[in-house]
């Protein structure tokens, strides 16, 4: 055999030995994600998953707290008190059991001795669940290891300890308020189909739901409710009203007296809000103290008394404080939380634009293909300044007034506001020509107010001044001219 076929022979050799081992590293690699999970299996002290525990049990922080999953109403506290549960609380302790991961096995077969020597003969923390598959799981934590920012651990078996990053810890040492529900209206803002809301015994508003529609009212809600307002008015309803503190739970509500403890008889303020299963939940809130607002007590004087505000969901025995400006939030009027759009439209499908300046002049824009908007009128003119344009169009397309002022108005009176015809004017049209909008602004109330309208509308509302400043007022204000 020649030199020459032996450097092939090795040179085949080389290729297939370089080729079994390129296949056989890209191979191992596939299988790292396997063996690094199949690690952590082997870590994990339990398996299940969190949606599936029905039942639990939790001693910690001196109190023992029975919890159950109710088909209907969800987590709920059994004992030591009737009530519902904060679902995100308990899924975060059911989260930390379930993927708790143990750094290292202490001591297997363990007796009664080394339980005590690790702190598991009386656990600082312990808790039990049942799965919807009646298995049952438990988790006692025992000393700190502080050394290794872990703690010792065992389950429901007491056979082996373990050592567990602490990084679970939190979710499981807490009080009865932490896993109770806050929420006094366990209820999403779809589910609310009304709301009517009394202050010192007189009725300052009725909303009612009406397909996709809210209507405000006083007995019988016939305006649209502002759609901003609204949405405020029910994030209060279904997040924001909650107990920042329990005052108690064991009202005795056939005494007024006790209920007069938190300024709840007479109460200053009552609600009825609806579901939509046609249930209605009666609210009261109480106010104690005044609103004396954040100021610091001079020296030598001590600090005023602090407004507390306390709310009680009739048929309930609980009391809770609640936060100090939900009084101010609910306190309101119909006029002032009715609609006031003046106009809304999608900016994107403008095409042309109509003002009346302040100074009576006429203009008319185009939108051309290359996004210039061009003046039609005055004809003599160039184009407008891009960012003046943007900043109308943004302003325009969702409109609201700050005050609403009359319904109904009469001829005379808006030809009395320069409403008709219109001080200044400005109108809306798309590729077909069609009104998108068509709002006008007549002369002042007082210094700090003008009138406006919707054109059609018979509504007439308050805007500020000082609202309307990024409206051009003369046509220099608007061109836009080289090198401008």
């Amino acid at each position: 055999m020649d030199r020459v076929t032996k450097t092939i022979i090795a040179a085949s050799l080389l290729l297939v030995a370089g080729a079994a081992f390129a296949k056989y590293a890209y191979e191992e690699r596939k299988r790292e994600p396997e063996k690094l999970q199949a690690e952590r299996e082997a870590q994990r002290i339990f398996r299940f998953g969190s949606q599936d525990v029905v039942k639990a049990t939790l001693q910690a922080k001196s109190a023992r707290i029975e919890l159950s999953k109710d088909p209907t109403a969800g987590w709920v506290v059994v004992s030591p008190i009737a009530g519902p549960a904060d679902r995100e609380a308990l899924e975060s302790a059911f989260t930390q059991m379930s993927g708790m991961m143990q750094s290292l096995v202490v001591k297997e077969n363990a007796n009664k001795e080394d339980l005590a020597e690790y702190g598991l003969d009386a656990p600082r923390v312990r808790l039990d669940i049942e799965l919807a598959s009646g298995k049952k799981h438990a988790l006692l934590v025992g000393a700190q290891n502080e050394l290794q920012a872990s703690y010792y651990v065992t389950d429901e078996n007491a056979k082996t300890i373990w050592l567990a990053p602490d990084a679970f810890y939190w979710a499981l040492d807490r009080d009865l308020f932490a896993f109770r529900g806050k929420r006094l209206l366990n209820l999403t803002r779809e589910q609310v189909s009304g709301l009517r809301t009394w202050k010192d015994g007189k009725l300052l508003y009725s909303i009612r739901r009406e397909g996709e529609r809210y209507l405000v009212g006083l007995e019988t809600p016939s305006i649209e409710m502002d759609p901003m307002l609204l949405n405020r008015l029910l994030v209060l309803l279904t997040r924001d009203l909650k107990a920042d503190a329990i005052m108690t739970d064991a009202l005795d509500a056939d005494q007024p007296k006790d209920l007069a403890a938190f300024g709840l008889e007479p109460p200053h303020l009552r609600l009825e809000v609806d579901n939509d299963s046609g249930h209605t939940f009666g609210i009261r809130v109480g106010v104690l103290g005044e609103d004396k607002g954040t100021h610091e007590p001079h020296e030598g004087h001590e600090a005023e008394p602090e407004q507390k505000v306390y709310a009680w969901l009739e048929g309930t025995r609980t009391i809770a404080e609640v936060y100090p400006g939900l009084p101010t939030d609910l306190d309101t009027t119909v006029d002032r939380i009715r609609d006031r759009t003046i106009s809304r439209f999608d900016s994107a499908l403008v095409r042309r634009i109509e003002m009346l300046l302040f100074d009576s002049t006429v203009v008319e824009l185009k939108l051309e293909d290359e996004g210039r908007w061009k003046f039609v009128r005055p004809d003599n003119m160039r184009v407008a300044k891009p960012w003046v344009m943007e900043e109308l169009l943004r302003r325009f397309s969702n409109f609201r007034s700050d005050e609403f002022y009359q319904d109904e108005v009469p001829d005379k009176k808006l030809k009395e506001w320069m409403l008709a015809p219109p001080e200044r004017r400005i109108a809306f049209f798309n590729e077909a020509n069609e009104l998108l909008a068509d709002v006008r602004i007549g002369n002042n109330l007082d210094k700090e107010r003008s009138f406006i309208q919707s054109a059609g509308s018979k509504r007439v509302d308050l805007i500020r001044v000082i609202s309307l400043k990024f409206m051009p007022a003369t046509l220099d204000a608007l061109e836009h001219t080289p090198g401008g």
